[in-house]
This record gives structure tokens, sequence and C-alpha cells, in this order.
């Protein structure tokens, strides 16, 4: 695992979630408070291995579907 950056790994989600799924979509977890903190984190980079996603409204089952086989 190498460090990242988690304004890299915001942009690079939003590229490979379709659009339509944005406003549906809930980052949690570490990355979601790297994100948060970016500004204190300055230029230090995080590790994370994943990104901890929520579909909402639940049970947008479609959505879920399409974000797991894309």
């Amino acid at each position: 695992m190498h460090a990242l950056d988690p304004k890299e790994i915001f942009s690079l989600l939003a590229e490979e979630i379709p659009n339509g799924l944005h406003s549906h979509v809930l980052v949690i977890g570490s990355l979601a408070a790297a994100y948060h903190y970016r500004d204190q984190l300055e230029r230090r980079a995080i590790n994370t291995k994943d990104a901890d996603i929520v579909i909402r409204p639940a049970g947008a089952l479609k959505e879920c579907r399409e974000i797991a086989s894309s």
C-alpha cells in the first residue's frame, strides 16, 4: 500500500461512478475523514485500502448493481 492524496481518490471515484448516481452516493469511513481534514493534512498523504460507499436511498438496488458491475 502506498500513500495517496484524498482529493485525487475522490476525483477517481467521481470518474468511475456514473454521473447519474453521484447524488445517491455517500462516502464514509477513513477516506471521508481524510477528505474532511484535507486542508489540515496539507500535502501529507493518507494510507487507505478501500472506499466505504453507501447508496442512498437504502434499497436503491438498481443503482447498487450498476456500481458493483462497473
